[in-house]
């Protein structure tokens, strides 16, 4: 998938007399700001050594056991104190030490999480765009972060799936892009980059069937620019004190992945797909008994429907590399069919940049 470039989403937003969401002083430029490089999604491999993957499981597994479904921060300048947080600053270093420009708003900080999925449990992760949920559920305007990334620890799981779709402020899908998709899928120490506006997800059923129990682990690392989200608190010190602590992304040594070309699509046709939503908080609580009521948008997201994307391997994953058959570290699928429940009109490139930051104060 080509640079999305700047993307004009606040234009086609509701009529600003029956509008009530309350924007961010970064909303439009969030939403709006073209993301620099060549592409909008981007993977390397070997970000992180092999000796660092055991510690940073256990991480994720005392995490998920002490903090379950919590997101933490680390302002751009702090001090890290655990691997999480190294590898939170490494990542942000990596791509806003070179890719921001002077006039956007400053790097903040990166966000970060860990995702812990198995085979006996959750191993979806439906498709969504990371936000500012609190913000969202506050105010209703729809917050992305300037990138999104995933690094991965292991081998087994669902595949990464990103789609050329990005949300207006209202969290409304919008077409973006040429209509291509990325499907990464996990290797051990990989790191995954894309444009913090893409939808997303990890699809189950798409992955290699796999006889034996598996857990998927993976670590989140979001970077913000001009915005903290409002969830997303310092690690408590006791919690990183008992976390390992190493410098464990290598970006100096790791090897960029050249996407494979998907060859065939699927033959079965379009599905459909559900899509994540945040409502708004006020809005929930005027209506009692919202999630039973059959109700669609704003309280809900309609899904969206996909033709192309590519079939899973039909064999089992094998203990042994190499005999398992090839999956792509990285495939790019050029013609996805894809239908989105508020029209098809792609997002428009501004008249205009949209403002990087607030006008200062009148004086």
């Amino acid at each position: 998938m080509t640079n999305l470039g700047a993307l004009d989403l606040d234009a086609m937003d509701y009529d600003p007399e029956e509008d009530d969401t309350e924007p961010s002083p970064h909303g439009r430029f969030l939403r709006g700001a073209a993301r620099p490089g060549s592409a909008s999604v981007r993977a390397w491999h070997g970000v992180i050594p092999a000796q660092h993957l055991t510690p940073l499981k256990a991480d994720a597994m005392l995490l998920k056991e002490k903090a379950p479904g919590e997101t933490f921060w680390i302002d751009a300048e702090s001090t890290p104190r655990c691997s999480l947080e190294q590898l939170a600053l490494a990542v942000l270093r990596f791509h806003a030490g070179s890719e921001v420009s002077a006039d956007s708003p400053p790097v903040r900080g990166a966000e970060f999480w860990i995702q812990v999925r198995g085979s006996d449990g959750s191993p979806t992760i439906a498709l969504h765009w990371d936000s500012d949920e609190l913000h969202k559920r506050a105010s209703g305007e729809h917050l992305p972060p300037w990138l999104a990334t995933v690094t991965y620890l292991g081998s087994s799981g669902a595949p990464t799936v990103v789609l050329p779709a990005v949300a207006d402020a209202h969290g409304r899908a919008v077409r973006a892009g040429a209509c291509c998709a990325h499907l990464s899928h996990p290797v051990p120490g990989k790191h995954l980059a894309f444009d913090g506006r893409l939808l997303h997800g990890a699809l189950h059923d798409m992955q290699a069937p796999s006889a034996a129990p598996y857990v998927r682990i993976s670590l989140l690392v979001n970077v913000w620019l001009g915005h903290r989200p409002a969830e997303a608190a310092t690690l408590p010190p006791q919690l990183a004190a008992s976390l390992s602590n190493a410098a464990v992304a290598h970006f100096g040594h790791a090897v960029p992945v050249a996407p494979e070309a998907s060859a065939e699509p699927d033959a079965a046709g379009w599905r459909s797909l559900k899509v994540g939503f945040v409502p708004r908080r006020s809005l929930c609580d005027a209506t009692p008994g919202w999630r039973t009521l059959g109700l669609g948008f704003p309280f809900f997201h309609p899904p969206l429907r996909v033709r192309g994307l590519p079939p899973p391997p039909t064999r089992p994953a094998r203990a042994d590399p190499s005999d398992a058959p090839h999956v792509p570290s990285l495939l790019l699928v050029r013609t996805l069919g894809l239908e989105l429940p508020f029209g098809d009109a792609p997002a428009q490139p501004p008249q205009q940049q949209p403002p990087p930051h607030p006008p200062p104060a009148s004086p």
